[in-house]
């Protein structure tokens, strides 16, 4: 059985495909959600038997304050089939078991990277999920809670507002 994999992604730039469109392209827009830094793009391995969501929540207790957070869950074969190596590497996230999950997809080719959006792009109806903000604050407020998520790893401004947050009652 192929790993699942997880990148977050934009949903708006994922929903719905322009009438211009030609059949099994993908529109550049997603390409956004595909920045590689030195040739290569972050994603993490979600075990089986583990939530999604939980990425999702500690990828969202890296920004500066509570915002949608987006995902396209895919299958690893669709990156083996494109001869894309996956390399691990530690995470950086409030949360040190999904670091563990963290991997690179390596040694990116302009042409690799647009074929991997195009492929995500035409399977995406069935792969694409987000949490909206209110779900967000509870879920990092719960997880700080319970000593699921580090405050100290989570951006100042967030921390602040999550402090503020747990003062309040």
């Amino acid at each position: 059985m192929s790993d699942r994999l997880f990148r977050a992604v934009r949903p708006g730039r994922w929903l719905e495909s322009p009438p211009w469109l030609p059949n099994g392209a993908a529109p550049a827009d997603c390409l956004e959600d595909m920045r590689a830094k030195g040739s290569e793009l972050s994603i993490y391995v979600v075990p089986p038997g583990e939530d999604p969501e939980r990425v999702a929540i500690a990828l969202a207790g890296t920004k500066q304050t509570f915002e949608e957070a987006g995902y396209i869950l895919f299958d690893s074969q669709i990156v083996t089939d494109l001869g894309i190596e996956i390399r691990t590497t530690a995470g950086k996230t409030p949360d040190p078991v999904v670091d563990g999950w963290h991997r690179e997809l390596v040694e990116l080719t302009a042409g690799s990277l647009a074929e991997l959006a195009t492929r995500l792009w035409n399977v995406r109806d069935t792969l694409l999920d987000r949490r909206y903000t209110p779900q967000i604050r509870t879920a990092i407020l719960s997880g700080v809670q319970t000593g699921r998520l580090r405050k100290e790893r989570m951006n100042p401004d967030m921390r602040k507002k999550i402090e503020k947050l747990l003062a309040s009652g």
